[in-house]
């Protein structure tokens, strides 16, 4: 409701990230704010014309990625990251205490300390600036990134610059999760299970079969 600050600022909801009491969503027209206590939304931070894609929580504040740029909310206000090579920010990742955010053909780096300072930007080799950035997430190794993307799944090292290994091809990668060895990849072509010895299973929705996925878009994964 556009005229009820404490109803959700849209009806499109992207991303959701749930904090100690809250759950914070992120919509087309701004964040809102649900207190689990109270069973209610109590408050609805709109940013005109900004549909928020990703949320992050970095110490006391947050971050809001959007299709126009990244934004540092601190409770109160939003202040916007300096003009960045593209605006669109699609995900948000942390690893070993260092912050990363995907655009279109890059990775940034931001400053632990003060994520309004962006500390490396990362042109990722094999991805176009038309191509957008969908995951990102840690490997053991701290100088790798696994990266989701538009045309496939990836492996950057974040030294050198360079992508090392394509794990998959030309399948949009939404989504992944890795776990004992395993590596599990959703997209929106199925889901994909890659074993530690490179061998690839496949699974997708089969009609009438309702041990199959009920789709074939995976749009996240988590561990029990």
């Amino acid at each position: 409701n556009s005229e009820d600050s404490l109803s959700l600022s849209h009806d499109e909801v992207n991303v959701m990230l749930v904090d100690e009491r809250h759950i914070l969503m992120g919509t087309d027209w701004g964040l809102s704010i649900y207190d689990c206590d109270s069973d209610k939304f109590f408050s609805s931070k709109r940013l005109e014309g900004k549909h928020i894609k990703a949320l992050c929580k970095i110490g006391e504040n947050y971050l809001a990625g959007t299709t126009t740029g990244l934004f540092v909310w601190d409770g109160e206000n939003f202040s916007k990251v300096a003009a960045l090579p593209s605006d669109h920010i699609s995900y948000i990742a942390t690893d070993r205490g260092r912050i990363f955010a995907g655009a279109y053909g890059h990775i940034y780096e931001l400053d632990r300390d003060n994520p309004l300072i962006v500390k490396k930007i990362h042109k990722l080799p094999g991805l176009s600036s038309s191509t957008l950035v969908l995951a990102i997430c840690g490997t053991e190794r701290a100088d790798r990134l696994m990266v989701g993307a538009e045309n496939g799944m990836w492996i950057y090292d974040c030294n050198r610059g360079r992508m090392t290994e394509r794990l998959i091809r030309d399948i949009p990668v939404k989504a992944f999760l890795e776990q004992e060895g395993r590596l599990w990849i959703g997209s929106d072509k199925g889901l994909f299970i890659r074993e530690g010895n490179g061998v690839i299973r496949e699974y997708y929705h089969k009609v009438g079969d309702q041990s199959s996925l009920p789709n074939d878009v995976v749009w996240c994964i988590s561990r029990d």
